[in-house]
């Protein structure tokens, strides 16, 4: 699902005649599931809150498609947020 995110922000970058930059990092392998979930949920957290302030610019720049297409992949990650939370809780 994050690719299928990134690719559509690159769609847009290339629609507005820019660059995408391509930078992955994978989660950290740690102790225990929990620890792993606890990290990706605080992944999560960043990337909603960052997804959040390209919607403000975007909404400033007058760029109403990449706002809607932000706005569709922050409704997405605020769904994986609570999906990991459960999972989480359901483990514990």
């Amino acid at each position: 699902m994050e690719i299928r995110h990134a690719d559509s922000i690159a769609m847009q970058i290339i629609a507005l005649d820019g660059k995408p930059n391509w930078d992955f990092t994978p989660l950290e392998v740690k102790e225990s599931v929990d620890e792993m979930m606890l990290d990706h949920i605080e992944r999560e957290r960043k990337i909603i809150q960052f997804y959040i302030s390209l919607i403000d610019a975007a909404d400033k720049e007058g760029q109403e498609q990449l706002e809607l297409v932000i706005r569709g992949i922050e409704a997405e990650e605020e769904a994986h947020l609570a999906y990991a939370k459960g999972l989480l809780k359901k483990g514990k």
